[in-house]
């Protein structure tokens, strides 16, 4: 199996409790056009390494939270 990894970093001056609903997956779909992801987890909590599937971007995304 072949597997492919990215990582991206950027800093956002926001408090995090405005700007993290933003980024978790139903968040996004809220800004970002097309946006759509299937749950693998079974919960909508959020938590350490939550993971989703992302249906048009091909990708399998990892939350991680801390600095």
């Amino acid at each position: 199996m072949k597997s492919i990894s990215h990582t991206k970093a950027f800093t956002m001056f926001v408090p995090i409790a405005k700007l993290f609903p933003l980024f978790t997956p139903e968040g996004e779909k809220e800004w970002v056009p097309g946006w759509d992801y299937e749950n693998v987890m079974g919960t909508s909590e959020l938590f350490e390494d939550y993971v989703f599937l992302t249906k048009k971007h091909a990708m399998v995304v990892q939350l991680q939270f801390g600095s």
